[in-house]
């Protein structure tokens, strides 16, 4: 079974190299791996024994000169699997020139964040996806209304971060990092430059609790690929905050951001999965809203709020806003992780079933072809 993977984001990249992993150790499977951005690093760390056919830069905005239609005919791929990273660019790229192309390769795609088949104009044939809301929002999808298609519940690695124990070591050291705090929040941006919407409503809303009383860490995590005149500009707002209000900053570096969101009580970001993280693990994801983030909300999952936020599992706080958000956390946990309890079905993810799916589409492409 030739397998052809493609993929752009550090989330798709971890989770193709376990699906890889798994085909590889049943025996027969040729891998073939296009990969560029952050998951370029993942199929280096993975250390398969695949074939790495070209590596893209790690920004977007840079040129990639790649044909797909060149790669298809070389490897002649039984499947391809993609991930739907955001932004989008090689995963839809190869997509497309396999529908173009009349290759006819049955496609599989990676939803690895609720309503994330948004991010490509072409449908796939079967879609990978975290759960059953995961599976409403596919069918809610433009792209897939008049489509035959499957789709297969693999689990999410956000719930398997929130479903297994975090090492003890870890938390010891991020409640040292937070301690003398009553309420520990994540400060998470994307990569994108609407993230300063994020950051300046999340410090804005924050002030209020501590002019009030409130004693808060913000530990803030600022996404890798974001550039570095962004980052350089929220830490500036960060560094103005700690000035204004001393010993309210933390930086911890010891776990990833979904373990980093199963242990403070509140995470500030506009989406990804460490807002998943945190409601599978009881904790009140806090999205922030503006009309630049509801944009790129649309873009990224085809609705214009949070879907937790639509569920009524997590908070909303909108640009401008002025509120005391420890007293509105104060004021709603209960509801809110009550409704986490009824709404959120976490399934954590199951490479085997992913494995078994990706299987079945190749087999069957076999044995029409």
């Amino acid at each position: 079974m030739k397998v052809l993977c493609v993929t752009r984001d550090k989330k798709p990249g971890m989770i193709a190299t376990r699906i890889a992993k798994e085909l590889l150790s049943r025996g027969g499977a040729e891998i073939t791996v296009i990969a560029e951005g952050l998951s370029v690093e993942e199929w280096r760390k993975a250390n398969l024994p695949v074939r790495i056919y070209d590596e893209g830069p790690l920004k977007i905005d840079e040129p990639w000169d790649i044909t797909p239609s060149a790669v298809f005919l070389d490897t002649k791929p039984d499947v391809l699997m993609t991930g739907l990273s955001s932004p989008i660019r090689s995963e839809e790229i190869f997509i497309d020139a396999d529908y173009r192309n009349g290759f006819n390769v049955p496609v599989v795609v990676l939803d690895d964040n609720w309503g994330a088949v948004n991010r490509c104009r072409f449908p796939a044939d079967l879609v990978l996806t975290i759960d059953e809301l995961g599976r409403r929002l596919i069918q809610e999808c433009t792209a897939y209304a008049h489509h035959n298609y499957q789709v297969v519940v693999v689990g999410d690695l956000s719930a398997t971060v929130s479903a297994k124990s975090v090492a003890d070591k870890t938390k010891t050291d991020f409640s040292k990092a937070v301690v003398g705090a009553d309420y520990s929040f994540i400060l998470l941006s994307q990569k994108w430059q609407e993230s300063e919407d994020v950051i300046s409503t999340a410090l804005a809303v924050c002030a209020v609790s501590v002019q009030v009383g409130k004693k808060i860490a913000i530990v803030p995590r600022f996404h890798p690929g974001a550039s570095e005149e962004d980052k350089k500009k929220w830490n500036g707002s960060v560094a103005n905050f700690e000035r204004q209000f001393p010993g309210t900053v933390r930086w911890f570096e010891g776990c990833d951001s979904d373990s980093l969101a199963t242990l403070a009580d509140g995470i500030f970001a506009a989406t990804g999965s460490g807002l998943r993280a945190a409601a599978y693990a009881g904790k009140i994801p806090i999205c922030v809203w503006s009309p630049h983030l509801s944009e790129k909300l649309q873009g990224e999952s085809g609705t214009k709020h949070h879907p937790l936020v639509l569920g009524g599992a997590a908070l909303q706080v909108t640009l401008g806003q002025t509120l005391d958000v420890v007293g509105e956390i104060e004021g709603r946990q209960e509801e809110i992780q009550s409704t986490q309890k009824k709404l959120l079905r976490p399934v954590p993810f199951d490479v085997q079933v992913a494995a078994d799916a990706v299987v079945k589409a190749a087999k069957a492409f076999r044995f029409y072809k």
